[in-house]
């Protein structure tokens, strides 16, 4: 571990050191009633079954220990590391996560998003300048932009208390990518079909569970004339005044001939795709 002198006078911060960075001095901070830092799955499938998959496998995946450890000549375990980094991976990544935390987030990112980025925030020495430094607090970001040498990554700044874009070399930043990339985030992978298909089938859902009726409303006569149209509007305005007060006039507008409830027809469609739907998608128990 650096002492305090060396890291008075080495210590670096990515954030600090980035020329369009806006130092907050004198205040605490952004405020708000959610935590900017916390990590939330995409719209697509916040709600779908897919999220709490991504949830029990970043939960198995923070479960294994991970230290920074030193081997022997044979590539044999020798004894663990008390550094920085090892105090990240087993105790506490950053001021907001612990090191569980931290590595759930990291997985849950890397399923939704396919790509994230490990970013060492405060480190002993500039990491720019020198290969030997430990590192002291780390975050994961998303990368918006790549470049030759160096990427783009809307990082949490814990001096802000916002997330900002900060380019950084790619030397000094974990780039990690989901080897199942091809089967859950291309544009028409597999899982991206059935994520599409469970939404479609939530809003169809939705739609059967407003306390709305779906009817076909068939008339005795073929509406073909004017005086035969404004018949037709006038006897759906005359339902639409029925269906107003449903529980007083349920008896009334079911005993009417000419009118088809097909709310069933829905209701059954959407059970049957649902099945489908549920032999594809992986068990998350």
């Amino acid at each position: 571990m650096p002492t305090i002198g060396t890291r008075l006078k080495h210590a670096w911060n990515a954030f600090r050191d980035d020329p369009t960075f806006m130092a907050y001095r004198g205040t605490i901070g952004y405020g708000g009633t959610t935590r900017q830092d916390n990590f939330r799955l995409s719209r697509r499938i916040d709600r779908s079954i897919v999220a709490p998959i991504y949830t029990r496998i970043g939960i198995d995946v923070a479960s294994v220990p991970i230290q920074h450890v030193r081997l022997d000549s044979n590539n044999r375990f020798s004894e663990v590391i008390q550094s920085g980094l090892n105090n990240c991976l087993t105790l506490e990544a950053n001021i907001d996560q612990t090191a569980r935390a931290f590595m759930q987030d990291v997985v849950m990112s890397l399923c939704d998003e396919g790509a994230v980025a490990i970013v060492p925030v405060d480190t002993s020495i500039n990491p720019t300048i020198s290969s030997s430094f430990d590192i002291l607090t780390m975050r994961t970001g998303k990368i918006t932009e790549w470049y030759p040498e160096h990427v783009k990554i809307n990082l949490y700044n814990q001096v802000t208390g916002l997330k900002q874009d900060i380019i950084l070399p790619k030397s000094t930043v974990a780039i990690i990518e989901n080897p199942l990339y091809s089967v859950m985030n291309e544009p028409n992978s597999t899982l991206q079909r059935l994520i599409l298909k469970l939404n479609l089938l939530d809003a169809i859902d939705e739609q059967s569970g407003n306390g709305k009726l779906d009817l076909i409303i068939q008339l005795p006569y073929v509406v073909k004339t004017q005086a035969r149209q404004d018949q037709a509007e006038a006897r759906r305005a005359q339902i639409e005044e029925q269906l107003k007060d449903l529980e007083e006039r349920f008896e009334k507008v079911k005993s009417d001939p000419l009118m088809k409830m097909i709310k069933s027809i829905f209701e059954k469609q959407i059970r049957e795709k649902m099945k489908t739907t549920n032999t594809q998608a992986p068990n998350p128990k």
